[in-house]
């Protein structure tokens, strides 16, 4: 190799050196794009919140009460005025258990309304029996002496506040005993084919008397 082809062999490398230098400094830089970061979660961790469940009735309120069973509680209650208004807490609560019993046996209504109101059944609400007395039972206020606690009472007794005492099971029936109220001064003939009695205040309660 003469000296003229070495020349031509530098010169041919440097003209292609400084072509690739010339290449790298015209192009471009490339562009980073940086993601800024959203403010809006794309998901969340969290479960979904559950759909609220109906509260039980045994955990409601106890001021939130049907219309329906409130005129229960105000028939009861104007039931047990009549017949026991003399008598003191315990007797007004023995008349209105034995009252439930009915509405709970398959002998009667199974309604307040319908037990008290049967005919020839609690005589304050029979208008030969008891004349005007109908008429004032409908016109007890809470005004009126004694009829604020039977309103208590027979609201604890609808509502189940007041349980059934094991004596007070299987009995339908009372009465007053004093043998002046009846025509003879002979009690009713169903009285002696009841399975067992016992006294509270001035009325007698009869367990199992037969249909």
């Amino acid at each position: 190799m003469n000296a003229g082809d070495v020349i031509v062999g530098v010169l041919i490398a440097a003209i292609a050196g400084f072509a690739i230098l010339f290449g790298l400094r015209s192009r471009k830089p490339e562009t980073i794009t940086r993601v800024r970061p959203t403010t809006q979660p794309i998901a969340t961790l969290a479960p979904p919140s559950p759909q609220t469940a109906p509260v039980p009735a045994s955990q409601q309120s106890d001021e939130v009460i049907s219309s329906y069973t409130q005129s229960e509680i105000d028939i009861l209650a104007r039931t047990i005025w009549g017949e026991a208004r003399g008598e003191d807490y315990d007797g007004q609560v023995a008349v209105g258990i034995v009252i439930r019993n009915r509405v709970f046996s398959d002998r009667d209504a199974d309604t307040y309304r319908g037990v008290v109101l049967r005919r020839k059944q609690f005589s304050v609400w029979d208008e030969l029996d008891s004349p005007g007395i109908p008429q004032r039972l409908r016109s007890l206020t809470i005004q009126d002496d004694g009829f604020e606690q039977a309103l208590r009472i027979a609201e604890d007794i609808v509502l189940q506040k007041i349980s059934t005492p094991r004596r007070f099971v299987g009995v339908l029936h009372y009465l007053n005993p004093d043998p002046r109220f009846y025509a003879g001064g002979n009690l009713p003939s169903w009285t002696n084919a009841a399975s067992g009695s016992f006294e509270i205040g001035n009325h007698r309660f009869y367990r199992d008397v037969p249909l």
